[in-house]
């Protein structure tokens, strides 16, 4: 429902209401989870408090949703574009799974505590990316849909695709050169290893960073189909690298293994979006 709120807010250019929902829900989600560790309310109060935050938002956007006159309008859309519910719900399912395997198959070969070392790498180092992504994206996806799939769409693509790339550049070296003294002194010495593990990862969250802003790309030119199709090659390649890396040097193999795995398979998401066929090539 909020992501619905949001990009109808999008599509009507309302920066500053959507800029606030983003504070709202992140920033409010983080406040009410640790108030809901101060008084002891559990996992309850991890889920409940992202909930409210996120119906906060929904109301800072100003949900629930098109007055009564716009509802045709709506439901015409709606059965024009089906594919996206029905294309874009097994692939995000799918994500959310591979993120739950990939800490099963941690726990499983390395023990709980470096599952809790991966969960926390991954927790925070595509913290940038999820924050950075969204508003490329919610900026990028109006653009991308007026534009259509023409020669300036794909230029407009491959110019955002070159500025993420700039940005990502120097947090990978800054992960190679400084990750795992920085989770040392954020988190503790005994957290060492996750940063050990954050510097391996390092280059897949710089292709991710990249990545996850261009996930609009696909819905403005109406290849849901093909993207899901290469997610389902990307996502095992994620975990046939995970388990090799595990087996061949522990944590630390498995990172650099999936880094490999996931350069190679997002290199050949950037060239086939570069190299896009559009009218009027």
């Amino acid at each position: 429902m909020l992501s619905l709120a949001t990009l109808n807010a999008t599509r009507a250019q309302r920066y500053h209401a959507l800029a606030w929902a983003r504070v709202l829900q992140h920033g409010g989600g983080a406040l009410l989870q640790g108030a809901a560790g101060v008084i002891g309310a559990g996992v309850q109060g991890l889920i409940v408090g992202p909930v409210v935050a996120a119906a906060v938002a929904m109301a800072a956007l100003g949900w629930p949703g098109p007055a009564r006159a716009a509802r045709e309008r709506w439901q015409a859309v709606a059965r024009a574009h089906r594919d996206f519910p029905l294309l874009n719900t097994p692939h995000a399912f799918l994500g959310a799974l591979q993120d739950t395997l990939a800490i099963a198959l941690v726990a499983a070969h390395q023990g709980v505590a470096a599952a809790g070392a991966w969960g926390l790498a991954l927790r925070y180092l595509k913290a940038p990316a999820t924050l950075v992504g969204s508003a490329v994206s919610q900026a990028l996806y109006p653009q991308l849909a007026q534009a259509g799939c023409t020669v300036a769409g794909r230029a407009l693509v491959i110019r955002t695709m070159g500025l993420l790339a700039l940005i990502a550049a120097p947090l990978v070296l800054a992960l190679w050169l400084a990750a795992p003294p920085v989770f040392a002194w954020a988190f503790g010495a005994e957290w060492r290893s996750a940063g050990e593990l954050g510097r391996a990862l390092a280059l897949y969250i710089g292709m991710h960073f990249i990545a996850s802003p261009l996930s609009v790309v696909t819905l403005a030119w109406n290849a849901q189909a093909w993207a899901l199709k290469l997610a389902l090659i990307g996502q095992a390649l994620f975990v046939i690298a995970l388990l090799a890396g595990l087996m061949a040097d522990g944590l630390r193999g498995a990172g650099w293994a999936v880094s490999l795995a996931m350069t190679l398979y997002f290199g050949w998401y950037f060239f086939s979006l570069a190299r896009w066929p559009v009218e009027g090539a």
